[in-house]
């Protein structure tokens, strides 16, 4: 009986040694890697984000059948909680990438001062009170990259346009006081330049944050106003510089 038993351990055992060793004779299957991303392809998406502009402002006041007469200058800084929507197009040859995108922003920049008027041309006192606002604007540019796989680091240019608002009023002691409201709104376009970071989330979603440098060039409002004792007309120069930062989301199709 003891040596049944043995006998059938001994074979177990050979059966087990032959399969492992059968096993150990398979080719192994190697690893397979993920797929390289691929940035080609048209996208949509949204942004939010914070705009911290500078308007630097130049006021005059030509009051008819007198000399137009400056009315004092000073900074004022437009900012404030900007979003949109986004579009563009990607084209990738190895691990370079570029592309182009356009953009439209509603914004809720603002800014308020009060530039203090020459003696000279508004007697002692005088000052301008007003009010510059950037209500909405976009951009087309170029993007130019280099992809890590899953990761895009980008620069991009182009142009831009947005409409730009100021309002106020201008304070006079001549010798009696005087005021003259005024207002204007213009659509302006200069240029801009940045850069971002993107990263794919999954094969069709990415996520990016961006800044870009928005010069807006200068905007000439002049206003009729009519004083007690003439007409005439307040003019303000304004010329918007712009800071921005956002994050945004891409479906890529």
């Amino acid at each position: 009986m003891r040596y049944k038993v043995l006998s059938l351990l001994a074979a177990a055992l050979s059966l087990g040694v032959a399969r492992a060793a059968s096993a150990a004779d398979m080719p192994v299957k190697a690893p397979v890697a993920a797929p390289v991303y691929n940035w080609t392809g048209f996208y949509i998406g949204g942004n939010i984000g914070y705009g911290w502009g500078r308007s630097d402002n130049d006021f005059a006041d030509a009051v008819t059948g007198f000399a137009t007469l400056p009315m004092g200058s000073d900074t004022t800084k437009v900012n404030g909680v900007i979003g949109g929507l986004q579009a563009g197009y990607n084209w990738q040859t190895g691990s370079f990438v570029f592309g182009l995108e356009t953009d439209l922003q509603l914004s809720g920049q603002k800014g308020s001062g009060a530039a203090i008027c020459p003696a000279a041309s508004c007697g002692p006192g005088g000052t301008v009170t007003h009010t510059e606002q950037l209500t909405w604007f976009g951009t087309t540019r170029g993007r130019f990259g280099w992809a890590f796989n899953r990761w895009l680091i980008y620069g991009t240019g182009g142009v831009a346009y947005g409409a730009v608002e100021s309002s106020g009023s201008m304070n006079f002691f001549i010798p009696v006081r005087l005021t003259g409201p005024y207002s204007g709104s213009a659509t302006r376009a200069g240029w801009v330049a940045g850069a971002g970071l993107e990263g794919a989330i999954t094969q069709n979603w990415t996520a990016r944050v961006e800044y870009l440098y928005i010069d807006f060039g200068t905007a000439n409002f002049s206003s009729p106003t009519t004083f007690p004792l003439a007409a005439g007309a307040i003019t303000d120069s304004v010329h918007l510089r712009d800071n921005i930062v956002r994050v945004g989301l891409n479906y890529r199709f």
